[in-house]
């Protein structure tokens, strides 16, 4: 007789059809000699539970006999081999699968299947035994929830919507500060796609979100995994900006033709902007068809010193755009765009009138910043949802 013990851990888990189906780790033999069966667990109340048995049926088979043992409070007296086994029934060569309703909530149990074949006119049995577990861990989704939030001074709007089969009965909403913990902050009812606004949120200050989904078991709630954490700021939902300087020329006393620069400088109301040179167009600019500019950055300082040349402070140091310009509300910085080679001009024409970043932050977001030229101001605004990486 060749006899297999395989143990399967039976976690149940929410899905489709207010089911819930426990993964089962089975180790099957893709063979036909030999017994290949699996366990799962389903139930939409603690008082519904019940044992799924599933096999591949075996060539030869003249039919199945199902063994239990009594139910046991831990995983290792379930495996321990001296439990004493009851035969629950025996099945027809044609049967493939058991479903046993004689079972109690969160307790283990150790089955056997044994199959009895004849082949060559010898009689012969295999079997397998299988340990389940009829608790329950927690819901699950085949992904995560996708959670966005938009900003005003006054309050945050959320987001955040699952897209498979299984329609969560309720989500939870937690909500920390800076320097603190999670706080659950709203309950709401389920659907697949939810809308919140904190209203209770202070202009300026950031707050980090989460949001899980659940579904009952009886009186008890069954919660899936968190979102991935989402950071908004109650700011402004479009970043403005004035330009307090754009000129060509150098930041030294011999002004040039291959230097533009811009000082910006972010409101009070923004949230953290990032700019990169990474997609762009500066309308009017010679130079750019032939690809010949270099963008860099610099923060402005709080004091301007000896030898300062217009809003630049002598001193300023440049440096590449490449890991960007960072503003937070109030904040100044300088744009300073050049020819790369020695040879290469750059002229601000007469009709110039804007120059815009295709792929800057806002808020986290992703988002474009256009800078008029000619009114001295800039606007940041995000881009739409479907572009957020």
């Amino acid at each position: 007789m060749r006899r297999k013990t395989i143990l399967v851990v039976s976690i149940m888990m929410m899905v489709a059809a207010l089911l819930i189906f426990g993964g089962c780790a089975d180790n099957e033999e893709e063979t036909s000699k030999y017994l290949a069966a699996g366990g799962s667990v389903t139930g939409s109340d603690s008082s519904e539970i019940r044992t799924n048995l599933r096999w591949k049926n075996v060539e030869g088979a003249t039919g199945y006999v199902i063994y239990r043992s009594s139910p046991v409070k831990s995983e290792k007296s379930a495996a321990s081999g001296k439990l004493k086994m009851t035969r629950l029934d025996r099945l027809s060569k044609r049967t493939n699968e058991y479903k046993d309703e004689d079972v109690k909530y969160k307790k283990w149990y150790c089955y056997k299947i044994v199959v009895n074949k004849k082949a060559g006119g010898k009689k012969s049995s295999d079997s397998q035994e299988l340990i389940v577990y009829t608790g329950i861990a927690q819901c699950q989704w085949e992904e995560d929830l996708e959670l966005n939030g938009y900003t005003s001074p006054e309050r945050i709007d959320l987001s955040f919507h699952t897209v498979i089969s299984l329609r969560p009965q309720g989500y939870v909403v937690s909500r920390k500060t800076s320097g603190g913990s999670f706080r659950n902050v709203a309950s709401l009812k389920g659907g697949y796609s939810k809308k919140w606004k904190d209203t209770e949120v202070s202009a300026g200050k950031t707050y980090t979100y989460r949001v899980r989904a659940f579904r009952k078991m009886g009186s008890k709630r069954l919660y899936g995994v968190y979102s991935k954490e989402l950071k908004r700021s109650a700011v402004w939902r479009e970043g403005r900006f004035e330009l307090k300087a754009a000129w060509t020329g150098a930041e030294g006393s011999k002004a040039t033709d291959d230097k533009f620069i811009i000082m910006i400088e972010s409101d009070e109301g923004n949230a953290e902007t990032k700019i990169t040179d990474k997609n762009w167009y500066a309308f009017g600019l010679s130079s750019q068809e032939d690809n010949s500019l270099k963008f860099e950055c610099a923060k402005a300082g709080t004091k301007r010193g000896k030898g300062s040349q217009g809003l630049v402070p002598s001193g300023t140091r440049f440096r590449s755009m490449k890991s960007g310009l960072v503003l937070k509300g109030g904040e100044s910085g300088y744009i300073r765009i050049s020819g790369k080679e020695k040879d290469s001009s750059l002229v601000a024409a007469d009709d110039m009138k804007t120059i815009s970043f295709f792929e800057i932050r806002y808020n986290g977001l992703i988002s474009e910043l256009d800078l008029d030229l000619d009114k001295m101001k800039g606007k940041a605004f995000v881009m739409s949802e479907y572009y957020q990486k």
